[in-house]
């Protein structure tokens, strides 16, 4: 089934592919199908089977629900942000910073396994909003490595371009 408004975890259409079988828990993430409806046109209604992780019922923010597992999650994009960095020339600042950060972030979420304390250290907000930072990030170093901004410009800039004000 296909579930167009995206993860309930993390609010994005790409986390699982926009995909959920029934019954499947994925990523942490627990989705369901009821069969809805009413007398003999049996219709497919999309249900979100409610998780808790310790208690946690919800995260009081519009469109992030609370995700089950969140330090497998920062793991996996941790470790994908690093491997697509590792595409990125060892020269390029953008590459030497967001590695520094990531592997930071990467090591107090395989030392810490309190959430509310991986919270306090992170300083990213709730644990969700940290997951949605990281996607964020995985999703612009696969841009960067497109645009390859360590590259030189194609043309000179012209004069004054970066001065201000003028």
């Amino acid at each position: 089934a296909r579930f167009p408004e995206g993860c309930a975890c993390c609010a994005s259409r790409r986390c699982h592919g926009g995909r959920a079988e029934e019954g499947e828990a994925s990523g942490g993430h627990r989705w369901g199908l009821d069969r809805g409806g009413s007398g003999s046109s049996p219709g497919l209604a999309l249900r979100v089977v409610a998780g808790t992780r310790a208690g946690v019922a919800t995260t009081g923010l519009v469109g992030l629900a609370v995700c089950e597992s969140p330090h497998d999650r920062l793991r996996i994009l941790y470790a994908k942000i690093l491997d697509v960095l590792e595409q990125v020339p060892k020269t390029a600042a953008y590459r030497k910073y967001t590695e520094q950060i990531t592997n930071e972030r990467l090591g107090m979420v395989k030392a810490e396994p309190d959430v509310k304390k991986l919270e306090d250290q992170l300083q990213g907000g709730q644990i969700e909003e940290v997951i949605l930072q990281a996607e964020n990030e995985l999703s612009l170093a696969r841009k960067m490595l497109q645009w390859k901004p360590w590259e030189p410009l194609v043309e000179e800039p012209p004069a004054n371009q970066w001065k201000w004000p003028i």
